[in-house]
Order: structure tokens, then sequence, then C-alpha cells
């Protein structure tokens, strides 16, 4: 990646030429096997040459990498093959004696015409014993790699359910047995704990650099020793056959930003003020405890336990659907139930602190 905002020239910070890279488009294209098959259209300008040709030279240049080149046969292949498919001027007559678009050439078109390392029938790859990938490019002795996981690594459940995390690396098979690796970790202000739980689930292939991962259920429970980790997580490794696991991993953080704020990079959760982490869940101030309406998160009493208001807690039911709650002192009760012209029946409960 270019460092400055400057237009990239020639030649290049490697020494690439101009002429150089131009000669080295034009012959990786035209000594391609797949320009001899789209020969004819080529000839009759249904497909422009010169321009996938200065399209490689201004790559090239700007990505200082002369293996972009090869790139150029994959951009004739799918403009050949939409020509051949879709003018009938390339069309051939079949047995019955109808017009069809011409097999003969398209099953002779591979992605990448299998970097010669297999053999291309009806258009697919038949790759080389140990190859494999719509284009034999990747190796079946080797691992994938593992480079990073959507989102920076980073999943609030407050903002979606955090069942899966879309995993990129190199080299993932959509022909194997794909299967997802994950090791449980807690994380906390001091970094990563790498805790015993570990799960293997099957991934679902999306291209050869992306593999989406299902995630344990419930995703977002910790399971850190110690208690009062909200954030948990997994370490993310991805293997092509359910062996050769990757040794690369990715890392995944969940948690919840009612209570806690988290840094990808720096591997680190912090708990904020003015809330309660409570048996391993996030709550924000004065919300109240789901089992107990007369207890509270109340962070100035206490940030690990409900905490009782001082004084008369009132929960009013106002009709069929709606909750009203209000907190007095219990010597105000009577003035309170005047003010607001609620029926005793309508009060369902009345909590008391705890003096």
């Amino acid at each position: 990646m270019r460092k400055s905002g400057r237009v990239p020239e020639f030649p290049t910070p490697s020494g690439l030429t101009e002429e150089h890279t131009r000669r080295l488009c034009n012959e990786t294209l035209v000594n391609s096997d797949t320009y001899s098959l789209c020969l004819n259209p080529i000839n009759n300008g249904s497909i422009a040459i010169n321009d996938i040709i200065e399209g490689c030279v201004v790559d090239v240049k700007v990505f200082d990498d002369v293996s972009i080149a090869k790139d150029t046969i994959l951009i004739l292949q799918e403009r050949c093959k939409v020509v051949l498919t879709k003018n009938p001027f390339y069309w051939e007559k079949t047995e019955n004696g109808t017009l069809a678009p011409p097999t003969d050439i398209l099953d002779k078109i591979c992605v990448n015409e299998c970097n010669g390392m297999g053999e291309c029938v009806n258009g697919t790859c038949q790759c080389y014993d140990g190859l494999g990938g719509s284009d034999c490019s990747i190796s079946l002795v080797e691992p994938p790699l593992v480079f990073a996981v959507l989102g920076d690594g980073i999943c609030d459940v407050q903002e979606r359910p955090c069942k899966s995390a879309k995993v990129f690396g190199k080299n993932f098979l959509e022909e194997m047995n794909i299967t997802c690796h994950l090791q449980h970790i807690g994380v906390n202000e001091n970094g990563i704990v790498v805790l015993t739980k570990e799960h293997v689930l099957p991934g679902i292939f999306r291209t050869p650099e992306e593999v989406k991962c299902p995630l344990p259920e419930p995703a977002n429970q910790p399971d850190a020793p110690g208690g009062g980790t909200v954030a948990s997580g997994y370490l993310i490794a991805i293997s092509n056959d359910g062996e050769l696991i990757s040794e690369s991993m990715a890392a995944m953080f969940l948690y919840d930003s009612v209570c806690q704020s988290c840094n990808a990079s720096a591997g680190k959760c912090t708990f904020k003020d003015n809330s309660c982490n409570i048996n391993g869940h996030c709550y924000a101030a004065l919300e109240t405890n789901p089992a107990d309406d007369c207890e509270h998160c109340l962070p100035e009493e206490s940030v690990d336990k409900w905490s009782r208001k001082q004084g008369l807690f009132l929960t009013i039911k106002t009709g069929s659907q709606s909750v009203a709650t209000a907190i007095f002192q219990y010597s105000m009760f009577s003035q309170v139930q005047k003010q607001l012209s609620f029926p005793l029946s309508s009060v369902t409960k009345i909590c008391t602190s705890r003096e």
C-alpha cells in the first residue's frame, strides 16, 4: 500500500519500467490457452484486448507487483464467456439443427487455466493429487490461513445477537469438510484469559477468503473463573478437513456495552462507571432485578450485587400492559396515593428498605 497520496509513476519503487510492464502484460495474455480459445471474438473486435492490457499496466504500476499480470487471463476468460454465451454470432448448430453457444470452447475455459496444476474438464478444474480449489491453487496437505474476524473482532450484544463470526483468511476449500475450532477466552482489563473449554463446529464456506463460523449458545455468557468477567469470546482457527488446523487464529470478543468498553487491538475490556456486573450480566444504574422488583443496580452501593433503594418502592399497574414504578419515603404513602389518585388495588407490590 502506498504511503503517500501521490499518483504512482514509472519506474516503480522496485524498478519496473513501463516498457517492461507492458510487455509482461501482453505476453501473459497472448501466450495463454484462453487467448487461443477466444481468438475468433478477439479478432472480430468483440473483446477489447487493449483495454485489458492497459488495465494490467496500471494495476502493476500501482501495486508494484508483477504477479497481477496473471489477472489478465481471468478477465479475458470472463469477457470471452459472456460474448460466446450471449452473442448468437458465435453460436454453433447442434445435432438437432438449433443454434447454441459453442460448448466445445466453453468447456475448455477453466478458472486461471487451473494454474497448470490440473485438467480442464467441462469448464471445471480436475486438480492433480494434493491440490484443490476452483483453480487448483490450494494445497491439500497444508492448513488454511486465518487473518481476522469481521468488525475488528468485536461484537456488542446490545447491537446484534453475536451468534456467528465471519472469518477472513486464505485457502479455504468449498469441496472439503470445513470446521471451525473455537477456544473459549475471558477478557478483562488485564487482557485475554485462555480457558479450557473448546468447540468444533461445521463452518459455512463463503469464498476461498471467507468462512462463516457459528458461535456456541449462549455466545454472550462468560465462562471465566473468578466471576465478573462479563466480556468473553473465542480464538478461532479453521480447518478444511477437520484435521489440518490453521496455525494462525483470530480473536472474537463478545461484550455488553451497557457496562463495558472493549479495545480489540489492545485485547482488553474495562468496566464503565455507573453500571453493575451481577452474576455475569451487565446492568445499567437503577435497572431492576428481573427476578425481584425490589432490587436494583445501585453502583454507589455495590457494582456486583443487587441493592435495595432506601424507603418505599411501589409498582403500580395503570392498565393491562403499562406499569409505573416510583420510590418514596414510607411515611409519604398516603400523601402520594392521594396526589396520584391510584386505588390500592392497582399497587401490585410494595417493597420496604432493609433498614
